[in-house]
C-alpha cells in the first residue's frame, strides 16, 4: 500500500466528516491490478453508531453517470467523440429541439450537446415538479414502469427518443 496516498485520503476523508459532507465512505484506490489504498471512514448508520466497514452495502443511485462520464472521456481523449457535439446526431428525436419559456412552447436557441448531457445541464428532467415537461417526464417514466414485466420492455433506445421528444 502507497502511504502518501493513504494518509492523504484519511485526510480528505476526515475533513469531509468534520464538514458534514458525508456520513461516511468506503474508499479502494487500484493501480494495474494492485491496491494503493484502502480505508474505511465513519458511519453506515449514523444513529445507530453503525462504523462502515469494507463489506457494508450502499444504496447507489445514479451510478451510470459516472461510468459514461468515464467511458465519453476515454472516447474524447481518442478522438472519437466531440463534446460539442449535438445530441441529435445520436438520437434523432433531440432534433428541432423546443423549450417551455413562460409559459410557451419556444424553438430552443441551440441544440443540446454531449457536453450538456455530461454536465447535467440538457433540460432533461426527472418528473418531480409540475410543469408541463415535468408531467411529460412523469408519464414517460410511468409507461417505462408498466412495460417493464411485460413482453415488450422499453429499451433505452426507446426511451431516450421518447425523452428527447419532451420539450425542454
Amino acid at each position: 500500500m502507497n502511504s502518501d496516498l493513504q494518509q492523504r485520503m484519511e485526510a480528505v476523508l476526515a475533513d469531509a466528516l468534520d464538514q458534514q459532507e458525508m456520513s461516511g465512505a468506503s474508499v479502494l484506490v487500484m493501480k494495474d491490478g494492485k491496491t494503493l489504498c484502502r480505508l474505511e471512514a465513519g458511519y453506515a448508520d449514523r444513529k445507530a453508531g453503525r462504523k462502515i466497514k469494507c463489506d457494508t452495502i450502499y444504496r447507489l443511485y445514479s451510478m451510470t453517470k459516472p461510468i459514461t462520464a468515464v467511458a465519453a472521456m476515454i472516447l474524447l481523449e481518442r478522438g472519437e467523440l466531440c463534446l460539442q457535439t449535438p445530441v441529435y446526431e445520436y438520437i434523432p428525436s433531440f432534433s428541432g429541439g423546443k423549450v417551455w419559456r413562460d409559459g410557451r412552447l419556444e424553438e430552443a436557441i441551440r441544440p443540446v450537446t454531449i457536453h450538456d448531457l455530461l454536465n447535467m445541464t440538457s433540460g432533461l428532467s426527472y418528473g418531480d415538479s409540475d410543469t408541463e415537461t415535468e408531467r411529460r417526464t412523469r408519464e414517460l417514466f410511468c409507461e417505462m414502469e408498466r412495460r417493464l414485466i411485460t413482453e415488450s420492455p422499453m429499451t433505452t433506445r426507446e426511451f431516450a427518443e421518447k425523452a428527447g421528444a419532451i420539450p425542454l
